[in-house]
């Protein structure tokens, strides 16, 4: 499927965080994260699975007062899962969709 087709079937949505985070329990894509450093060096962790013991898929830090963005060319398929692991001095944010079961390639 092309993103544009993705992007038709699943609207996303846009969240934004200063604590952790579960992003869904089920099935999802994710399109992107970002983080902004807020009173001083932040980060944010994509974990797949729903604590922070999940696998680091994504990380990406910003200084203070900056804001740094990670896109995927496509969005990624987590089955079981999505989790943001927020730094301290972050404000993170999250692209996503639900997914009811893994997109025909």
């Amino acid at each position: 499927m092309a993103r544009r087709e993705i992007d038709d079937y699943y609207p996303t949505i846009m969240v934004e965080t200063e604590v952790d985070m579960v992003v869904s329990r089920g099935p999802v894509l994710v399109y992107g994260i970002s983080v902004t450093g807020s009173g001083g060096a932040g980060e944010v962790v994509l974990r797949s699975g729903t604590s922070d013991k999940g696998t680091a898929l994504a990380r990406v830090g910003a200084v203070d007062t900056t804001t740094r963005h990670r896109n995927f060319s496509s969005p990624v398929y987590l089955a079981n899962g999505a989790f943001l692991d927020v730094g301290a001095n972050s404000i993170a944010g999250v692209q996503y969709a639900p997914a009811p079961q893994k997109p025909v390639e």
